[in-house]
């Protein structure tokens, strides 16, 4: 009899124990950081790769030959529009410019005796003392000499352009390359072969292409004044922006792509022809768009969700979600959240609804 009571009283003990248990279990609480819902009008851009080139390009060729007796250009430096960069030997030039003009003054004395003449035997021909046919020849003679003056004055502006070219200057603004002739070199009019050249840095331009997929949503942009920005792969905070002048008016059937230019202000040389550039070309502004990290956007079966914080009770709720376009590290939300609403954006992966949360300091997740 004893030992039956003993066996009740152990069974009752076990029982209530494990009651107690039951009744001391507890719900776990999820770290997450937390991000608040932003309404901003959004910029949409469509991201491409593109180089940079120089705004104008120029080969700096003599127009006259001969020997190369100075060089004020220094390779690489920044020349100014009229700066001499060469001095061709300008003796031969001088000497043809001084013979021209000589021969001016020669066949102006010439003409002043030919009108000498025609004056003076004027009266002798209209009293038949002199031949009508020689006053012609004379007045011919005159009206040629008048012409030989038109080619002496042309020869002499032929020559003094040519002594101007034994300075060959800069056309533009821009940097100097490679110098390609030494002093004592002898240069040839119109060589094939440049001297050097002169890149204008200052804008800039940036070549891009669009495809023939994005070209669609470029025709359909609302920023008819094509804007875009542009940035180094290697510097990605430092932006610039720049205005499309031109757009190639087909698609190129061997890349399927059309060809875009634009202009940027590059004052600082920040660009150099040649680079590869990243180029975000803006297509249109998302007026007051739900904007919210691209980190607080989950995938199921059922499509893209977000976990909805109250921040009341401390519990996180599911919301399904539809995404719009994506613009960096946010994307924009087309419906099912509201403005006033937070997002969870880390420590997704333990949740559900109705799940206790704890919002994370700033050092990011904690464990409890």
């Amino acid at each position: 009899m004893n030992g039956k009571l003993i066996l009740l009283v152990i069974i009752l003990m076990l029982s209530s124990c494990s009651k107690g248990a039951k009744k001391e279990k507890i719900q776990p609480v999820y770290p997450i950081t937390i991000a608040h819902v932003e309404v901003r009008n959004e910029p949409i851009f469509i991201n491409l790769i593109g180089n940079v080139f120089a705004a104008e390009t120029v080969q700096i060729r003599p127009q006259v030959g001969g020997m190369i007796k100075e060089i004020y250009i220094e390779e690489g430096s920044n020349v100014s529009k009229g700066d001499i960069l060469y001095k061709i030997d300008p003796r031969p030039y001088e000497a043809a410019l001084e013979k021209a003009e000589a021969v001016l003054a020669k066949d102006k004395t010439a003409l002043e005796f030919a009108e000498i003449r025609i004056k003076r035997y004027a009266d002798l021909v209209e009293k038949d003392y002199f031949s009508k046919l020689n006053f012609e020849q004379y007045k011919i003679d005159a009206d040629a000499l008048r012409a030989q003056l038109l080619i002496d004055e042309a020869d002499i502006a032929v020559a003094k352009i040519n002594l101007e070219w034994t300075l060959v200057r800069s056309p533009l603004d821009g940097r100097s390359g490679v110098k390609k002739v030494d002093l004592g070199n002898i240069v040839t009019a119109n060589d094939t072969n440049s001297i050097t050249d002169i890149q204008q840095i200052n804008p800039i331009d940036i070549y891009f292409h669009v495809t023939q997929k994005d070209w669609v949503a470029v025709q359909a942009s609302e920023n008819k004044a094509l804007r875009f920005e542009v940035f180094l792969p290697q510097e990605k905070e430092k932006i610039r922006e720049g205005k499309v002048y031109f757009i190639d008016n087909h698609v190129d059937i061997n890349t399927g792509t059309v060809l875009m230019k634009g202009s940027v202000n590059n004052e600082d040389a920040f660009f150099w022809p040649g680079e590869f550039v990243q180029v975000r070309l803006e297509l249109r502004v998302e007026k007051d768009a739900m904007v919210i990290p691209i980190k607080a956007i989950q995938v199921s079966q059922d499509g893209p969700f977000v976990f909805i914080y109250d921040e009341k009770n401390e519990r996180v709720e599911y919301r399904s979600i539809v995404k719009g376009t994506t613009v960096g590290d946010y994307a924009i939300v087309k419906k099912g959240i509201s403005p006033t609403e937070i997002v969870v954006t880390q420590g997704q992966i333990n949740l559900k609804s109705g799940a206790k949360v704890t919002v994370a300091n700033e050092n990011g997740l904690k464990a409890l």
